[in-house]
């Protein structure tokens, strides 16, 4: 695999855009509340605050996040192992992501998230790491890939997993 330079610049205060459209044609209050929670989680995501993720109030006690990215499938259990993910991609700057032409619909025990092109900042040594061919490891890249996300929510709108 090859990386590739791009510039790309995006509006981070449009990240929830999507989110934002569906919450003005949504009327369904618990659909409404998971829609904000979604939001607040991404905000607090891309701002390095995840431990405020990890919270009672937004994320179940034990939750189970499936991850399937680069060629990795991974199952996360509990809130260790997941806040031990957060706290890596804030500390190697890969918290930064932003979803381009955004699609989210919610129902009552989930989101469900597309994006033809989601963006999120890498350092070469970890693309490098992943088997990417980069021209410097201690450079920031932009990783682009399209996305598919299924987000659980329990009957409390906790948070539950991935």
């Amino acid at each position: 695999m090859e990386a590739r330079k791009e510039t790309a610049l995006f509006d981070l205060t449009k990240l929830n855009e999507a989110v934002d459209l569906t919450l003005e044609r949504t009327e369904n209050p618990r659909h409404r509340y998971i829609l904000q929670a979604y939001g607040r989680h991404r905000l607090l995501e891309i701002s390095g605050r995840h431990a405020e993720i990890s919270t009672p109030q937004m994320t179940v006690e034990r939750p189970v996040y499936h991850v399937r990215v680069f060629g990795i499938n991974q199952t996360l259990t509990g809130r260790e192992a997941v806040e031990g993910v957060y706290a890596e991609l804030a500390r190697t700057g890969q918290c930064i992501m932003f979803p381009a032409d955004e699609q989210v619909a919610v129902a009552d025990n989930f989101i469900a998230s597309v994006t033809p092109a989601g963006y999120q900042q890498m350092p070469g040594a970890v693309l490098r790491a992943l088997g990417f061919d980069v021209d410097d490891e201690a450079a920031t890249y932009v990783y682009k890939a399209a996305e598919q996300m299924i987000w659980p929510y329990d009957d409390r709108c906790l948070r539950s997993g991935r």
